[in-house]
């Protein structure tokens, strides 16, 4: 039995990795079992999901989980099948130190350029965020920074709005409030209208993201 945890940052091909694993299960007559809560990770679900542990197990997001119970999982493993983590974000050494080592660990990782990106989207600086924003764009898919542009305008609406709505880390939670100071709420309120507005057209139209999100920066943030 093997067990296969995915975690990290670029959550986009962390995606694409776990897509691989789980067709590769279907492929060959696996079962395939969703566990999100301690509810279903013993209520009978894992030992009815398949015979002879021929079975895949899914956990998203394990941080949830107490490291009690993940233990538990664990040792059961043999009678459960095989076992896929899943996290959006890093899992802390504390869950990857209880992973046996025979444990494929799998660490997806954004490149800097997108966090310098991320960070250089603000009102008076379009010359920077326009020179970062043409260098990932040569490397990355640009769905990609469409997500995560999108997601950091949002996490600074909520910061203003409502921060306890966010469970990020509190180094998180202070850099995104400091970002958040060089917006105005309606400001933010109409960058994400304006994406939401970019994402429609790149998806029923020819338009172009890059191109599109230049003409953003340019009118937005002068």
């Amino acid at each position: 039995m093997k067990i296969f945890v995915i975690h990290g940052d670029n959550e986009v091909r962390a995606r694409l990795r776990l897509k691989e694993l789980l067709i590769e299960a279907q492929k060959k007559g696996l079962s395939i079992q969703i566990i999100t809560s301690k509810e279903e990770l013993f209520g009978g679900k894992l030992s009815s999901s398949g015979l002879f542990g021929e079975n895949i197990i899914l956990i998203e997001n394990p941080a949830s989980f107490s490291k009690k119970d993940l233990g538990i999982v664990l040792k059961s493993k043999k009678a459960i099948g095989n076992i896929i983590f899943f996290h959006r974000g890093y899992l802390a050494k504390g869950f990857l130190d209880i992973v046996p080592d025979e444990a494929e660990i799998e660490e997806f990782k954004l490149p800097k350029t997108i966090y310098k990106f991320l960070d250089s989207f603000y009102p008076g600086n379009s010359r920077n965020a326009l020179f970062l924003l043409h260098s990932l764009s040569k490397n990355d898919p640009e769905g990609l920074v469409l997500h995560l542009l999108a997601r950091q305008l949002r996490d600074l609406y909520l910061i203003k709005e409502n921060p306890k709505s966010l469970s990020y880390p509190e180094w998180r939670i202070l850099k995104l409030a400091h970002v958040s100071e060089k917006f105005t709420k309606e400001k933010l309120a109409n960058l994400i209208k304006e994406l939401a507005k970019i994402d429609i057209a790149i998806k029923t139209s020819k338009e172009d993201l890059i191109s599109s999100l230049d003409l953003l920066i340019v009118t937005e943030l002068e």
